[in-house]
């Protein structure tokens, strides 16, 4: 530690490739060598990427002394980031100390807030007039949808209605109807999902058919995902699939850049989908579907091949999940030291007494982190 790289931004690396390895005692000893008096963005992503492993981890204790280490305790210059603050405020609410996660709020700047963390918890501890409050102060979409997923559970229809018209009127983002349709798709998930809860499976469908039908919605993004777990979780499999099939043309037919990554089919819903098949057996027909997505979507990323790497693994489909993992290695631009992947194929390697490849395996994640290791030394 007394030799190590103080600079920023090979500080960062650091910490980052050490999260990458699991190794979050020795990421954390690191990280608090950041030079807290220089105010750079390498400084401040080290703070969050700690911080998210932490929580992540759901030690959340750490992640509190950190916090405290860098914006409090050292720090002259820098103000917490959003994405610092957030990490504490879902980890303040996990532990149950809303009060606390207020507190924080009210010291933070609002912008990029996730004010969805804390009214999930307000509305589940009954305290709907505080979340309300929170609620018309930074309407978002994900606030608005616990607060009526919280009136739906109390039989409330018509406060959960009204809260609807609320947010609909007021035309969030009117600039971006992209984002707007996307928005008030996924308030109206929480209806759908109510009629479900209640047996009454009609009317979630004609309210599934009616946000289907209606121009003023996009049924991808987020809202996509919401309304395929519904689906899939009461049975509605001919309708899962269609939409999926639906979410990846509309996808693949969007040119703008900004567009597709915020409505992209994302990784957990590839995963999802994959692993349905995977759950009743249809092999073949999750992995036809890994590649039905990667002929639409050339920006597939890393945790997509390690999410159908593992379901292989776990299903004992040794030589697919070796195939998907030669691609892996083989693409530079997905090729990162990904621990979890190896891990997998070397534990599959095992359970098929192939133990010289495990070991081949753990060799080469060595070499790739000493390699990647030491060109980030000669930056």
């Amino acid at each position: 530690m007394s030799n190590a790289d103080r600079r920023p931004q090979q500080l960062c690396w650091t910490v980052g490739l050490l999260i990458n390895l699991r190794d979050l005692d020795t990421a954390a000893e690191y990280a608090r060598l950041a030079y807290s008096k220089i105010y750079c963005h390498d400084t401040l992503s080290t703070c969050d990427i700690i911080i998210g492993a932490m929580c992540e981890a759901k030690r959340y204790r750490d992640a509190l002394d950190l916090y405290h280490h860098f914006f409090n305790e050292s720090s002259k210059v820098m103000s917490a980031t959003c994405r610092s603050s957030n990490h504490i405020i879902r980890a303040l609410c996990d532990l149950g100390r809303v009060d606390d996660a207020l507190a924080l709020l009210s010291a933070v700047s609002p912008n990029g807030i996730n004010y969805g963390n804390v009214t999930k918890v307000l509305v589940h501890a009954g305290r709907f007039e505080e979340a309300l409050c929170l609620l018309r102060k930074h309407p978002v979409p994900l606030a608005c949808t616990n607060l009526i997923r919280g009136f739906l559970n109390l039989g409330n229809l018509d406060m959960a209605n009204q809260l609807l018209e609320e947010f609909e009127s007021k035309g969030f983002h009117a600039d971006r109807p992209w984002e707007y349709k996307s928005e008030s798709g996924v308030v109206r998930v929480a209806f759908i999902e109510h009629w479900f809860k209640q047996g009454k499976h009609e009317e979630a469908m004609r309210c599934y058919q009616s946000l289907l039908g209606n121009d003023r919605y996009q049924v991808f993004g987020d809202t996509g995902h919401a309304l395929l777990q519904l689906l899939l979780s009461y049975g509605k499999k001919t309708e899962a699939w269609d939409l999926f099939h639906r979410m990846l043309d509309v996808h693949s037919e969007t040119i703008d850049v900004m567009v597709r990554e915020r409505f992209k089919v994302n990784s957990e819903t590839i995963d999802m989908m994959v692993g349905e098949c995977f759950k009743e057996g249809r092999f073949k027909e999750g992995i036809e579907t890994f590649y039905k997505v990667k002929a639409k979507d050339k920006y597939l990323n890393l945790l997509d091949h390690r999410n159908v790497i593992l379901r292989c693994c776990e299903h004992g489909m040794l030589p697919e999940a070796e195939c998907f993992f030669a691609e892996l290695s083989s693409d530079r631009s997905l090729s990162a030291i990904d621990v979890d992947t190896h891990r997998a194929m070397m534990d599959a390697y095992v359970k098929a007494g192939r133990v010289e490849d495990a070991l081949q395996t753990a060799n080469n994640m060595v070499d790739a982190y000493l390699s990647s290791l030491a060109l980030w030394m000669q930056i």
